[in-house]
């Protein structure tokens, strides 16, 4: 039994493999954001039940919270979602100029914090 899934368009012009393990990896990933940002729409100083957030969002609600979630939480989600990629991708393009899958901030200077050296304990 393979432990890779074959991806292809209809055309077959598009075709990949990815391991099996990966897809359901992803797949997690995938559905903890989507919960996570239900409960990050939810939380505020009123909160809003999930399943009413949902419905906002699809255009079942009855538009009681709509301009709560529209205009004020729904932007500072999707920023902090943003804000986050970025800084992931900040830290893989650091990682690939220095060619250390390991690096570390001193590398590029970035060392104020808790001195550690044996001789500033006393």
């Amino acid at each position: 039994m393979s432990n890779y899934r074959t991806v292809r368009t209809k055309s077959e012009r598009i075709s990949f493999q990815i391991a099996k393990r990966t897809s359901g990896i992803l797949l997690l990933l995938s559905l903890l954001l989507v919960i996570i940002t239900v409960l990050g729409l939810s939380a505020g100083s009123e909160f809003i039940h999930p399943i009413t957030v949902v419905r906002e969002l699809l255009g079942y609600g009855n538009g009681e919270y709509d301009f709560v979630l529209h205009t004020l939480r729904l932007p500072r989600v999707l920023m902090a979602l943003l804000v986050g990629a970025a800084l992931g991708v900040a830290g893989l393009i650091l990682q690939g100029i220095i060619r250390n899958p390991l690096a570390a901030p001193d590398i590029i200077g970035v060392t104020s914090g808790v001195n550690s050296s044996p001789s500033s304990r006393q």
